[in-house]
């Protein structure tokens, strides 16, 4: 399994487990979890801490956009921008 995956799959968990209360949830890799409204602006604070504790990342406020962390996809392109800005 890559990298990539296995960031996705640690996303979502998280997600269906603790943010939704359903870990049986289909969340597909590119289904829209915010602007279709399966998670709120408080998710957001919430993905945004586990991000930092689950990935070992610093992530500052204005580098948190809606339109980045939309989707499974777009949430592990970010995760690996910043594990890779980090080296």
């Amino acid at each position: 399994m890559d990298e990539r995956q296995i960031i996705k799959d640690k996303l979502r968990r998280y997600i269906c487990d603790v943010l939704l209360n359903n870990p049986t949830y289909p969340l597909r890799d590119d289904e829209s979890m915010i602007n279709d409204g399966l998670l709120d602006s408080f998710s957001v604070v919430d993905i945004t801490v586990f991000l930092e504790e689950a990935f070992d990342l610093y992530v500052a406020n204005e580098e948190i956009d809606v339109e980045q962390i939309d989707t499974l996809n777009l949430l592990a392109d970010f995760v690996q921008s910043q594990q890779q800005a980090s080296v």
